[in-house]
């Protein structure tokens, strides 16, 4: 969606992007919207960074798929860590496909990921990042899922409090995937936020 040149931004899981991005290029961004949004936090006490069930369910085997070029494959026990409900998520969601292979790209991705941690590791880095969000000056919607265990819903408030012009939605029921396991009302929060 486009108004005058202006663009609205949506970052799933990607609250250091997003709001980097708007940041940067404030007049390319009419509306931010920042769902389950990782990095945002100065202290980087993730759960999920000291969680031996996600290393070894989720970090291990895609490491392992990425070098050896086997497609993704998505169990129950690893869904579980990413979905509240993963019975309730279409199957065709855990179907990756590459036209360019899985590990070029997977690949590619994981080595942004791993540049944004490795930037974001030193404290002085992030307090300066997180110090940074005070100047986003778009309207702003903030949307978790409720039982996120990545990124816990408890930092949505704190980032809400950082940037001015905000508001939160949390929604019940939902970890750190509302579009896949609540699609319908994850589109109508943010198109009632673009509408207002």
């Amino acid at each position: 969606m486009f108004v005058g040149g202006k663009g609205v931004l949506v970052g799933v899981s990607g609250g250091a992007v997003a709001s980097e991005f708007a940041l940067t290029h404030p007049e390319r961004v009419l509306r931010l919207v920042l769902e389950d949004a990782y990095a945002l936090d100065a202290s980087l006490a993730l759960p999920f960074l000291r969680d031996g069930e996600f290393r070894t369910r989720i970090v291990g085997p895609a490491l392992l798929e990425a070098r050896t070029g086997r497609p993704p494959s998505s169990t129950p026990a690893r869904a579980c860590l990413v979905f509240h409900d993963p019975n309730r998520v279409p199957a065709e969601v855990f179907v990756v496909r590459y036209p360019g292979g899985w590990v070029r790209n997977y690949w590619g991705r994981t080595l942004v990921r791993l540049g944004v941690l490795q930037d974001m590791l030193p404290p002085a880095r992030r307090r300066a990042f997180v110090q940074r969000r005070i100047r986003l000056s778009m309207p702003t919607l903030i949307v978790w899922g409720e039982s996120d265990r990545l990124v816990p819903a408890s930092y949505a408030e704190e980032f809400r409090s950082s940037i001015r012009d905000s508001r939160v939605v949390i929604l019940p029921e939902c970890a750190h995937m509302p579009m896949f396991e609540k699609p319908e009302e994850f589109v109508s929060i943010i198109t009632e936020f673009l509408q207002a």
